[in-house]
């Protein structure tokens, strides 16, 4: 009988389905995740049913939308109730771990967001930015979603929390306040003194926290028997904004050379209206999500470059944790999936980042699909495919 095998899912954050080179981008490099597709599938008509990070999770997780699961936006955790591939897989003899972004309880909490809430247990909401930086917590419980082994990170860029942060700051003090102070290289045109504006990182990129999710994958790797197959779950805080990779990346595409928005001219007369009216307009509630976006074109394209650079970091991550697998006789019997939680407006419509509204760059996703030992490769499928049937089909395989 064969050994079951390893399953190494790679997910990105905010990552529209055409930025890779797979897909036909010939701006962008991403050359280990092309050859994943190059060994497996390339799925060209994936879709997430959420086009918003928890609820996006949370299905992927669950194999069920958000109106049966019960996470149907940011901010309602995924309730303990609902069984999760990774206790199925635990359940099954699987060693189970998670190094980066899970995002399935809240990150925020506080009198401010729920004035009923004056004491908010610790243990409720384990991922919260609020307990890390107070100390509740420095390591979320094994078995924590099915999860033996978890190396969190929480949020995004310079304002993220979690092992990562708390690792960075106690060995590298240097690089930590250069990264959490927002160092920038050189001026960019979308500074602000909030959290949501790009920068040059000045942190060397191997402090950054792609390489550390790399060695943190590859040191529980290294921990599991030979004889007992993995489950891992590999997951990027970015190309999300805040867009602030560190050299070589951060230079590494010309803003004036990237492919420009689509419509970025739209007047939006064929928009349905709540895109543009009921959603912001009457709910009087200003967003850095989805909206007509205040930034200029110039200032579009200078964050599109950065996070190009960001998904290239990410690229030579992967590639990092697939020699490994490689050079220790794990790759032909793992199950590689990479993928990204949604996708990202970035100037399309004339809208930014994500949210409800149902445009390619925002909902179409990358997902590939690579088993050496089992599937064909080099195949390129325009089946219609959606982040509902993951689960499912990581239990099939």
């Amino acid at each position: 009988m064969d050994k079951k095998p390893n399953i190494v899912v790679f997910c990105t954050d905010e990552q529209p389905w055409n930025w890779l080179g797979c897909m036909g981008n010939k701006d962008l490099k991403t050359p280990n995740i092309d050859a994943l597709a190059e060994d497996g599938i390339l799925f060209q008509n994936a879709y997430c049913n959420t086009p918003i990070c928890m609820a996006s999770r949370a299905t992927m997780f669950t194999g069920l939308p958000g109106s049966v699961n019960g996470s149907r936006t940011n901010g309602i955790p995924l309730d303990h109730s609902n069984p999760v591939l990774p206790q199925i897989l635990k359940d099954n003899g699987y060693k189970t771990f998670s190094t980066g972004k899970l995002h399935l309880t809240n990150w925020e909490i506080g009198t401010h967001h729920a004035p009923e809430f004056t004491d908010i247990p610790a243990g409720m909401f384990p991922e919260s930015e609020t307990h890390w930086r107070e100390g509740s917590y420095d390591q979320i419980p094994d078995g924590y979603f099915g999860l033996d082994w978890i190396d969190l990170i929480g949020n995004h860029g310079w304002y993220c929390h979690g092992n990562y942060t708390n690792w960075l700051k106690k060995e590298h003090p240097d690089q930590y306040e250069k990264f959490v102070s927002r160092e920038t290289e050189k001026p960019s045109l979308d500074y602000d003194d909030k959290r949501y504006g790009t920068l040059y990182a000045t942190i060397d990129d191997k402090y950054y926290y792609n390489e550390w999710i790399k060695d943190k994958t590859i040191e529980k790797i290294d921990r599991v028997d030979p004889d007992t197959p993995f489950f891992a779950w590999v997951s990027y805080p970015d190309p999300h904004w805040p867009y602030g990779p560190a050299e070589p990346y951060s230079t590494m595409y010309d803003p004036k050379e990237i492919d420009k928005p689509v419509a970025w001219n739209d007047d939006k007369s064929s928009m349905p209206d709540f895109y543009h009216k009921e959603w912001y307009e009457e709910r009087k509630i200003p967003s850095v999500d989805g909206q007509d976006t205040h930034r200029t074109l110039d200032q579009i394209m200078e964050s599109k470059a950065l996070s190009y650079g960001m998904t290239t970091a990410i690229d030579t991550s992967i590639g990092g944790v697939v020699q490994h697998l490689k050079e220790t006789g794990r790759y032909d019997d793992t199950v590689f999936i990479f993928m990204s939680d949604h996708g990202d407006n970035m100037g399309d419509h004339h809208m930014f980042n994500k949210g409800p509204f149902h445009y390619d760059g925002c909902i179409r996703v990358p997902f590939v699909v690579c088993y050496p030992k089992k599937l064909k490769k080099g195949l390129k499928s325009d089946a219609f495919v959606q982040i509902l049937d993951f689960m499912p089909t990581v239990l099939d395989l």
